[in-house]
C-alpha cells in the first residue's frame, strides 16, 4: 500500500472507523513481510538445493574413477587384464557421460570413440556373439553431429537384431556424405523385423506424443526427436528391415 493510501485511510475514517482502517494497515503490512519471509526462505533452500547438486556431482565421478581404478589395480594384481581394459574403457565412458554439460555436439571421430568402448564391454558379456566393422569417408571424422546417437541405435540392434542369433552377427557403422548430408548408417544382419513391425516402429519414433511408453527401443526414439529438435525437421533417423535379412537405420544430419 503506497503513503498515499495510507494517508488517505487514516485521514478519511476517524473514532471506529480510524480504528478499522488502522487494523487494516497492520494487516496487510503483516502479510507484506510473511511474503518477503517466504520469499527470503525459497530462495534460500534452492541455494542450498544447487550447492548440493553441485557437490554431488563433484563427489559421484571422483568416486566412480576412484573405485574403477581399485577394481583395476586388484585385478591386475591378481593377473585379470580383461577387467583391467573393461574398467579403462567404462571409465572413458563415464568421462564422456558426464561432459555432456560441455557442448551439445562433438566430433564424429568422439562419438565412434564412445561407442566403440560400449562395444568393447558388449562383446565381453556375449561372448564375441557379434563383430562390428567401422568405415568413415575421408574427411568426415572431424564433422560435428550431436552426442549420443549412436550407442543408442547399436545398443538396440545388439539387443533386438542379434540377441537371439545362433551364429555370429555382423554389425557395420559406416559415415558417408549424401548430398549436403551427413549418413551415418548401422547396418545388422541379424533377425530383422516384418513390415508391420517395421510400420509400428517407424510412427512410434516419429510420434509427437506417445499415450503408452514402450520399452522396446525408446532409445531410437529419443535420438530421432532429439536429432529433429536441434537439427530440424528434415533430419532423424529412417529404417528398412527385412525378416532374417537384419536392419538398416540411416541417421540422417546436417553437414557441420
Amino acid at each position: 500500500m503506497s503513503e498515499l493510501a495510507k494517508w488517505y485511510v487514516v485521514h478519511t475514517y476517524s473514532g471506529y472507523e480510524n480504528s478499522v482502517a488502522a487494523n487494516i494497515l497492520k494487516a496487510a503490512e503483516n502479510r507484506k513481510m510473511q511474503d518477503l519471509i517466504q520469499e527470503v526462505y525459497e530462495q534460500k533452500e534452492l541455494k542450498q538445493r544447487a550447492e548440493l547438486k553441485q557437490l554431488q556431482e563433484q563427489i559421484n565421478p571422483h568416486f566412480l574413477y576412484n573405485t574403477l581404478e581399485t577394481m583395476s589395480s586388484i585385478a591386475a594384481v591378481n593377473q585379470v587384464f580383461l577387467i583391467c581394459d573393461m574398467c579403462s574403457k567404462l571409465g572413458e565412458i563415464f568421462r564422456y557421460s558426464l561432459g555432456s554439460s560441455d557442448s551439445e555436439f562433438v566430433t564424429v571421430s568422439q562419438e565412434l570413440h564412445h561407442t566403440e568402448n560400449y562395444v568393447f564391454i558388449q562383446k565381453i558379456r556375449y561372448g564375441n556373439q557379434f563383430e562390428v566393422y567401422y568405415s568413415v569417408d575421408d574427411g568426415l571424422d572431424k564433422k560435428l553431429i550431436p552426442r549420443f546417437i549412436l550407442q543408442p541405435i547399436v545398443e538396440n540392434a545388439i539387443v533386438h537384431g542379434m540377441e537371439r542369433m545362433t551364429t555370429q552377427g555382423t554389425l557395420e557403422i559406416s559415415v558417408t556424405q549424401k548430398e549436403e548430408n551427413l549418413l551415418i548408417k548401422i547396418e545388422d544382419d541379424g533377425v530383422g523385423m516384418d513390415q508391420e513391425q517395421l510400420q509400428e516402429l517407424c510412427r512410434y519414433i516419429d510420434a509427437l506424443d506417445i499415450k503408452e511408453k514402450k520399452k522396446r527401443s525408446i532409445g531410437v526414439r529419443n535420438v530421432h526427436q532429439r536429432i529433429k529438435m536441434i537439427c530440424g525437421e528434415q533430419y532423424g533417423i529412417r529404417i528398412r528391415s527385412e525378416v532374417y535379412r537384419g536392419s538398416v537405420f540411416e541417421i540422417y544430419l546436417p553437414m557441420r
